[in-house]
């Protein structure tokens, strides 16, 4: 008898153990929103603001606003540029309009670049980049060929 009462011991204690595990797996695959971390729907990682890139964005912005005005070439003082509100870009030769287009200024990978397109029969599209941006001077360097333009504000 106490041979049996052993046996029978080890045997409720094993299928007590065994029904112990089965219920937890149960439990667990039925509710396993409990036991995976949960990602916040507005906010994930490729989501978040890289701080270097609000600042470039941040500075692109500060220089397309103070770019517009007139700008005068220092090579060739007959030749003006004008950045307008809302990106229209018209050069003048000797006080004659030579050239419309639209302008937008994006944040390049060394430097701020400037995209210049062309309207009507001179569709063309210029590259340049933004080699020096003060209140007074404005310094583009042609992407393609390297060629630089120097201007001064007119005030």
């Amino acid at each position: 008898m106490v041979w049996n009462t052993y046996c029978m011991n080890k045997i409720f204690l094993g299928v007590f153990l065994i029904a112990i595990v089965a219920l937890g797996g149960w439990y667990i695959s039925q509710n396993r929103s409990l036991f995976t971390p949960q990602t916040s729907s507005s906010s994930t990682p490729t989501d978040e603001a890289d701080p270097a890139e609000n600042a470039k964005q941040d500075a692109v912005l500060i220089v397309s606003e103070s770019i517009v005005g007139k700008w005068q070439s220092r090579e060739d003082a007959q030749f003006v540029r004008e950045f307008q509100d809302g990106g229209i870009l018209v050069d003048y030769y000797d006080n004659e309009e030579v050239f419309a287009g639209t302008w937008s200024i994006t944040s390049g990978v060394d430097a701020m670049e400037i995209v210049i397109e062309g309207d009507g029969t001179q569709e063309d599209t210029l590259h340049f980049t933004i080699t020096e941006f003060t209140a007074d001077t404005l310094v583009l360097t042609y992407m393609d060929r390297g060629g630089v333009l120097e201007f001064s504000a007119i005030k």
